[in-house]
């Protein structure tokens, strides 16, 4: 599919802050988008909470993977585990306390589009 981008979240010990992050990359106004979620082993409620979100009905249509790893790795490892279970043509980072505004994903796809360039850089 063209246009096609991987969100990759890795997890690891952020219950306060994954449930609003998580919404901010669900809620973009750019619809053709896989989320790759990669549970790095955490010791608090953080996939639990991720369960729960991606339950409600709000997010039931989402193509959403979730990859466990079998012992923590890292954020670097879990970043490359995203990276390899994408299915897409461009891939976004997010940290798992990240929070990007709705149309975040569009404006990225949009600047590629204008420029007929491989990667856009986003800033504050």
């Amino acid at each position: 599919m063209k246009d096609f981008v991987s969100i990759i979240i890795p997890i690891y010990n952020v219950e306060e802050y994954i449930e609003e992050t998580l919404r901010s990359a669900l809620n973009q106004t750019y619809k053709n988008i896989e989320y790759v979620l990669v549970d790095d082993c955490g010791t608090d409620e953080s996939m639990e909470k991720v369960y729960k979100l991606l339950d409600s009905d709000a997010y039931k249509n989402k193509v959403v993977k979730v990859i466990k790893h079998d012992i923590n790795k890292g954020v670097s490892a879990a970043r490359n585990t995203g990276v390899i279970n994408s299915s897409s043509e461009y891939v976004y980072f997010m940290d798992s306390d990240d929070i990007i505004v709705p149309n975040c994903i569009e404006l990225h796809i949009n600047a590629i589009n204008a420029s007929c360039v491989d990667y856009t850089i986003g800033g504050i």
